[in-house]
């Protein structure tokens, strides 16, 4: 049995990978099947979390979070996660500044 943590360089949950519960899935992809109790221990760190995309010239990291800071106005500060891309995660803690963004 494997552990399985450190997703996207956040600390995780560790959760044991008991090879017998691979699936071949389709098209000969492995899958790892979950139960319900490892499926919300997984997505519970990425609950308030939206992931932003870049369009057009590209900025600093550093430029982007003030910019998020001060359009979005959070009451918290946040991590702000880089994906390569121009792809972002902006982790919020707080469930009211994730749904201020939508209604800015």
């Amino acid at each position: 049995m494997e552990e399985c943590s450190d997703i996207a360089g956040v600390n995780a949950p560790t959760i044991p990978i008991n090879h017998d519960k691979l699936d071949k899935g389709t098209n000969g992809i492995k899958t790892i099947l979950l139960s319900e109790v490892d499926n919300e221990r997984l997505c519970a760190p990425w609950k308030h979390s939206l992931i932003i995309k870049l369009l057009g010239k590209q900025i600093t990291h550093q430029y982007l979070r003030e910019k998020i800071q001060k359009l979005w106005n959070p009451t918290e500060q946040f991590p702000l996660i880089d994906m390569g891309l121009d792809y972002f995660i902006v982790k919020f803690s707080k469930e009211e500044n994730m749904n201020k963004v939508f209604y800015v």
